[in-house]
């Protein structure tokens, strides 16, 4: 048995040092994509599958993320695709160019990250590149400036904070914002979290660099966990979203929350949620309505009583939320924006009803599961994949061993230990 609890410290120091070390991330990339399919439901909340351009062969989609009211993903092969609402119900998807740097970066997108006028891509290189929807300066600067406009995935600027050997191990961009961990533990911000900052800035938290297991952003405010189970947040406050914290310009520690297992800024909006062994607790400004199913516990609180609630998946944009639940499959969406109303419905279900005649995919949706949600201001998309037991088991066991032994320093390889789940066939 691997415990998670005891020599967490020297655990990290450990594997801080070892970051020169010849483990190979791709020996534990993500499970094959060979069924994988996206649903994507925009305003009217019809969802739709999104359909691969002709000349993406059999290439399959591997990462997605949302700005605004579009939707990206990258595919195995490295591509990046872009989707847009069509007339008639259709979704209209093409191949977004890229800038020479990318395209001659031949390692594999390992983040795939949105804002709401940018959209990020980090390649195991440890590259970023940013492809522009609106210049705000959320993304610190380009390697080679140009007055001519910015090629779609331009190289960012980062060698003045990137040291050889060092490895972005973490990455999140908020609306305005992209921040990335170097070594577990280097947090640098650019853009805007409630200040201003027109290039990667480093930030410390509490006294020190502790490792970082967790980071998220959403519209002005983030939050930072760490592997001892401190939460440090920073930013705007106006509705609660940083719950008892008010600094806007440095890393502060929040008071204990009692049985806290996950806790996140949700991207694009004034959201905060958390989750302890049976309550989902969401802080922030969800528009003017009440969430329907939620309790009103004051004014930007709500929460819910919800069984082994420390398994839920937390995703949201704008004012909507959505969870997943993997135990029940369940995948509730509410809130009060276009793309999540304020009556909570279930996806999946929705999903079933909507693809009732067209048997495969009907299916489809019953026998595989729920791999990722982006959600825009306007859309949700849904990734789903086969439901692998036996090679989850045996990856998510593989990667408990590397990350007790220290040879695990690929943030999106890792899988805490609370989240391994075994299961049984």
């Amino acid at each position: 048995m691997i415990s998670s609890n005891n020599n967490h410290s020297n655990i990290a120091e450990k594997r801080h040092q070892q970051q020169n070390s010849s483990f190979d991330p791709s020996n534990l990339s993500d499970l094959p994509c060979v069924e994988r399919k996206v649903f994507i439901a925009f305003k009217d909340q019809l969802y739709l599958k999104i359909k691969m351009p002709k000349e993406v062969g059999n290439d399959q989609i591997h990462m997605i993320t949302a700005p605004g009211s579009q939707f990206f993903c990258s595919t195995a092969k490295g591509l990046i695709l872009r989707s847009d609402a069509a007339e008639n119900n259709t979704i209209e998807t093409i191949i977004v160019p890229t800038s020479e740097d990318f395209a001659n970066d031949k390692t594999k997108v390992k983040f795939l990250l949105a804002g709401y006028y940018h959209v990020i891509a980090i390649k195991e290189s440890n590259k970023i590149y940013v492809h522009v929807l609106s210049e705000n300066s959320q993304y610190g600067k380009l390697e080679k400036p140009t007055t001519s406009g910015v090629e779609p995935f331009s190289l960012v600027a980062t060698k003045h904070i990137i040291m050889d050997g060092q490895r972005i191990t973490h990455a999140v961009c908020g609306t305005y914002s992209t921040i990335v961990v170097l070594d577990n533990r280097y947090i640098y911000i650019a853009g805007r979290v409630e200040q201003q900052l027109t290039d990667f800035t480093p930030f410390t938290v509490g006294t020190g660099y502790p490792i970082i297991r967790n980071i998220t952003a959403g519209y002005g405010h983030m939050i930072v966990q760490t592997v001892n189970g401190d939460i440090y947040v920073m930013g705007m406050n106006n509705y609660g979203q940083t719950l008892s914290v008010t600094s806007s310009n440095v890393l502060e520690k929040l008071p204990s929350i009692p049985g806290v297992v996950n806790i996140n800024a949700l991207r694009l909006s004034h959201l905060t949620c958390y989750t302890t062994n049976n309550l989902f607790m969401i802080n922030g400004y969800v528009g003017h309505d009440n969430i329907g199913g939620f309790e009103t516990v004051k004014s930007y609180q709500f929460s819910k009583h919800v069984d082994y609630a420390h398994d839920l998946r937390m995703f949201g944009g704008f004012t909507s939320i959505v969870s997943f639940n993997p135990r029940t499959r369940e995948l509730m969406s509410c809130g009060s924006a276009t793309n999540a109303p304020n009556t909570p419905y279930n996806i999946m279900e929705k999903l079933k009803v909507q693809y009732a005649e067209n048997v495969e995919l009907a299916n489809y949706i019953d026998s595989h599961t729920v791999i990722d949600v982006a959600c825009g201001s306007s859309l949700i998309a849904v990734m789903m994949d086969v439901i692998r037991n036996n090679t989850l088991l045996i990856n998510n066991l593989l990667k408990m061993k590397r990350y007790a032994t220290h040879e695990l320093t690929h943030s999106s390889e890792t899988v805490p230990f609370h989240d391994v789940l075994i299961i049984h066939d």
